[in-house]
């Protein structure tokens, strides 16, 4: 009876997590600001890192892992690259402006919008596979 309770209690974390995700991605996706598109990369980095726990072997399945667990590994890269371009976009504003610096900056940029477009892109999948 205990580990059926254990059981039941992963299954509700499992999905407090999957919900959690499904409401950041939509949230994300109406708002299009990086305070939504944060908390977004830290609902999936939640819902990976519990998925990372309670099944030990996806880590180690790469094309055999389910279709939801791929989905947090593509989301997380891409939303992780987007906030490396956010703080570091950041770092360089208190810079001195030179050719070098708007140089750095330009290229920042197209990586920042290139990292979202990514992610945009597997959102429409991500309200497939979370609901």
């Amino acid at each position: 009876e205990e580990q059926r309770d254990q059981q039941f209690d992963s299954q509700l974390l499992l999905e407090g997590r999957r919900v959690r995700v499904l409401e950041a991605s939509r949230h994300a996706w109406v708002e299009r600001d990086r305070h939504a598109w944060h908390k977004l990369r830290i609902a999936i980095k939640e819902l990976r890192y519990t998925l990372d726990t309670l099944y030990p072997e996806l880590r180690h399945a790469g094309e055999q892992a389910t279709p939801l667990y791929s989905f947090c590994k593509q989301l997380q890269t891409g939303l992780g690259d987007w906030h490396d371009t956010v703080v570091h976009a950041s770092l360089l504003g208190g810079l001195t402006v030179s050719p070098g610096l708007e140089s750095a900056q330009s290229h920042l940029e197209a990586r920042r919008r290139a990292s979202l477009e990514q992610v945009m892109s597997a959102l429409p999948e991500a309200e497939a596979l979370l609901t």
